[in-house]
């Protein structure tokens, strides 16, 4: 048994999480800074959501990754 299938599913896994923060990471800088200078927020807030977006971005990578495998076995 060969390990390359798993080395691309961890290629392609980690190509979509990238894709997945650089999709999100606009938002969160603008959240940032409006926190920073005109809205303070509370940290246990901020922390929330900075944890929510972790979350986020493994979601979606992993969500991704799953539909592009579902995608290629229906084209085969």
């Amino acid at each position: 048994m060969t390990d390359r299938p798993i080395k691309n599913k961890y290629i392609m896994i980690s190509e979509k999480l990238s894709e997945a923060a650089k999709s999100v990471i606009p938002i969160v800088a603008v959240v940032l800074v409006l926190s920073l200078t005109i809205a303070p927020i509370p940290t246990d807030l901020m922390l929330s959501f900075l944890l929510g977006t972790l979350f986020l971005v493994l979601g979606m990578g992993l969500f991704f990754s799953r539909c592009r495998n579902v995608y290629d076995a229906h084209r085969q």
